[in-house]
């Protein structure tokens, strides 16, 4: 009994690290389809800004999911 209460426990613990990739992938195909990249170098934002911007969102939303785990 006690092993199998340890298995759905490390289960329960693993699902909120399967919405890590999903999220960023979401992003991803969002960005595409309406061609924000573009839209935002065409405007002015300079390329480090752009992708530091990226990385931050997407290392909050990694430390979010962590901490909630």
């Amino acid at each position: 009994m006690e092993v199998v209460l340890s298995v759905i426990a490390s289960l329960f613990i693993l699902i909120p690290f399967c919405y890590i990739p999903a999220a960023f992938a979401v992003f991803v195909v969002k960005e595409r389809t309406c061609k924000a990249k573009h839209l935002q170098f065409v405007s002015g934002v300079s390329p480090f800004s752009y992708w530091a911007s990226s990385y931050a969102w997407d290392a909050s939303q990694y430390l979010v999911l962590v901490t909630a785990a």
